[in-house]
């Protein structure tokens, strides 16, 4: 009788050591082989366009024949896959063997990878398989040689100006935000002078922060103004092409349209608003009676010490007087063209002690007010 059981015991140890043979082997995978592109295929980066990369690779058997799932892993050339620079999965998992690499991300890739800004290098990528169980052995690589554009690769969310040498002083928690005009472009009304300057897309010590190098956008701590005196201005950094344009505003004006002229001159104040204190407000007389039309009159200096004239005014070309509960559009600027009567606002009411206030860096929309006492 005790042999018999000695028996059983070796008998059901032999076969859940067969059954683990069994699992094991039926959930094996095979080698993933690349297709294209070819290995050192290259690619002049341009993530503006709709241009794309199609990674293809043959299928890898999986020994029960259920699907296998791909990831497809890119590193640095000297890379070995054991920390890839990232990790990418088809959207339909266990179906495709393709995966749709857009220009904007392999630029992205690249960067993160360490090749810099109109720099040229190489890229390794690869694919694994997986069941769930186990995964496919690690296969040939193929290589792609790349040229980055100029351009960061990732355009901040937000943006900042802090420094010894802006309104906001040097303490990044007191930066002055910027509005962000659309991916990758961002545009402030400040005053500048001498001392440091930088850009941060948060307020705390962990921020990413830029510099200016002439009209460069460049990853720094360390920035300067570029500015040697006082200087009300116009200040756009664009991302997307890692450089800045600087606009000197010369003066900011009331264009009273029934006098054909500007009438009041605005002073700048701080932080993107100017402002004219206990103004008088005198409708124009017409021959149907007062005007009270108006809209705004810019002169900036470019760059290239170029002066300009420009308008701002309203987005319809006829309004109605507003009222205390007018809504907060009517108020926006836009660029307007330079007629005496169209896309105009008009005054509520005459006044000898009004304030006009123009904002520029309004969280939504420039926009000004007139507030009567």
């Amino acid at each position: 009788m005790k042999h018999i059981y000695i028996l059983l015991l070796a008998l059901l140890f032999m076969t859940n050591s067969c059954k683990e043979e069994v699992v094991n082997h039926m959930t094996t995978l095979s080698d993933v082989i690349l297709l294209a592109p070819e290995s050192d295929t290259f690619i002049d980066i341009d993530p503006k366009s709709n241009a794309v990369v199609r990674l293809h690779w043959q299928k890898s058997i999986v020994a029960d024949g259920t699907l296998a799932f791909y990831s497809i892993l890119f590193d640095k050339e000297s890379g070995d896959f054991s920390n890839p620079v990232r990790i990418l999965k088809p959207l339909k998992q266990g179906v495709e063997q393709e995966f749709i690499l857009s220009h904007q991300e392999l630029n992205r890739i690249a960067s993160d990878a360490g090749i810099p800004e109109l720099g040229a290098g190489k890229l390794k990528w690869t694919v694994q398989a997986s069941n769930g169980v186990n995964q496919s052995p690690k296969g040939a690589s193929f290589i792609l040689q790349v040229k980055r554009p100029s351009g960061f690769a990732r355009n901040p969310e937000q943006l900042f100006l802090s420094g010894t040498g802006t309104e906001a002083g040097a303490n990044l928690q007191n930066g002055i935000p910027l509005r962000k005009i659309s991916d990758g472009i961002f545009e402030v009304y400040t005053s500048l002078d001498q001392g440091s300057l930088v850009f941060h897309d948060g307020q705390n010590a962990q921020a990413v922060t830029y510099i200016m190098d002439g009209n460069a956008i460049k990853a720094g701590e360390k920035g300067v103004s570029p500015v040697s005196k006082t200087t009300v201005l116009k200040l756009q950094l664009n991302f997307n092409q890692s450089v800045t344009q600087l606009t000197e505003i010369l003066e900011v004006g009331v264009w009273f349209s029934g006098f054909n002229r500007v009438t009041h001159g605005l002073a700048y104040e701080s932080k993107g608003v100017w402002a004219l204190r206990n103004a008088e407000i005198a409708f124009s007389q017409q021959s149907w009676g007062k005007d009270e039309r108006y809209k705004f009159r810019l002169r900036e200096k470019g760059q290239d010490n170029v002066v300009k004239t420009y308008y701002l005014g309203s987005s319809k070309k006829d309004n109605s007087k507003p009222s205390s509960s007018t809504e907060a559009s009517y108020f926006y600027l836009f660029p307007v063209e330079n007629s005496q009567w169209d896309y105009t606002y008009k005054f509520m009411r005459e006044s000898g002690n009004a304030d006009i206030l123009l904002d520029f860096n309004a969280s939504a929309n420039s926009t000004h007010k007139v507030e009567y006492r």
